[in-house]
């Protein structure tokens, strides 16, 4: 890894019609950090950090490309409004 790797926390929002990570911060990070490319087989799972900056490519293939997102919180940490997310 090039130079420092902390960058502190990097916000999100819409860039274009999806969520990304802000595009000032990432080319920052592309600056400081490796470039690590990933390829796997079909049917090949990857799991990430919560704080690990990561993309992919368009799906070229004539196969979906499946998603799943898991988000943990404790019971202590009530959503200080009523929303989608359950109440303790």
């Amino acid at each position: 890894i090039k130079g420092s790797h902390h960058m502190g926390r990097i916000e999100h929002g819409v860039v274009g019609k999806q969520t990304g990570a802000d595009p000032e911060r990432v080319e920052e990070a592309l600056k400081r950090l490796e470039l690590v490319y990933c390829e796997m087989e079909p049917g090949t799972a990857l799991f990430f950090h919560g704080n690990l900056l990561h993309a992919s490519a368009a799906n070229t293939s004539d196969y979906p490309r499946w998603s799943m997102i898991c988000c943990y919180n404790a019971a202590r940490n009530n959503p200080y409004k009523v929303h989608h997310h359950p109440q303790y």
